[in-house]
């Protein structure tokens, strides 16, 4: 079983995120949209990832792989849903600026750090990630204080289902798959909650969810709305 972790938890997380478009037929192309930009980039940088955070077993063999996109889209796809869907929100326009040039100047600048930080400093790539995120999300926030409430949702919405689905999947499941799979398994930063569950795991989904769900009304300068009917 183990040796198809990374590909069921990836594939859960794109059944579920494509399943909330069943009433939200509205998001269906946006959710694609920023579901595949999200995968595109886990393929680029999953190298990263394999040289200092985790090795885990995939379906091919392969560094890189089909799990890599699959993952990239669902957790990119679920926080993006994650409060238009439960809190019943739609996307509406507002008199905000277009921000499309600041978060383009965000990936340019998560590209530096992330590649640069990396490859050429010797930093973990998880870790120069988190730090990443949260400083774009915070920036976010900052520059849209009418974001910060969906943001909060959508974190606390992701992380807790996934810290659920993390739960069972590493306590009961596959027991002992992180000491197998995890490059810092015993290192300074192994601290682990719930049993098996990576506090690194949580702490990525908490900087990841707060960031994707601003990102598109950020870009735009759409506000949240009740959906009315």
């Amino acid at each position: 079983m183990g040796d198809y972790v990374y590909l069921l938890g990836s594939s859960l997380l794109c059944v579920v995120s494509l399943s909330m478009l069943v009433r939200r037929r509205d998001l269906v192309r946006l959710t694609l949209l920023y579901g595949a930009i999200g995968g595109a980039t886990q393929v680029v940088t999953s190298f990263l990832y394999v040289r200092d955070y985790w090795a885990p077993p995939t379906v091919l063999g392969t560094s890189v792989s089909l799990e890599d996109f699959l993952f990239g889209f669902g957790v990119t796809a679920f926080p993006f849903l994650a409060y238009p869907v439960v809190a019943r929100k739609r996307f509406a326009r507002s008199a905000h600026r277009n921000r499309l040039g600041v978060y383009m100047l965000f990936a340019l600048v998560a590209a530096v750090g992330l590649f640069g930080g990396t490859l050429l400093l010797g930093m973990n790539s998880l870790l120069v990630s988190l730090v990443l995120l949260t400083t774009f999300t915070l920036c976010i926030c900052v520059m849209r204080p009418d974001l910060v409430y969906g943001s909060l949702f959508a974190i606390g919405f992701v992380t807790t289902c996934l810290v659920v689905v993390y739960a069972l999947m590493f306590n009961i499941v596959s027991p002992g798959w992180w000491d197998a799979h995890w490059l810092l398994a015993g290192s300074k930063w192994d601290h682990r909650l719930f049993g098996d569950v990576p506090l690194l795991e949580v702490l990525c989904y908490v900087t990841w969810s707060g960031f994707a769900a601003t990102g598109h009304p950020f870009i735009v300068g759409d506000v949240f709305s009740p959906v009315t009917s």
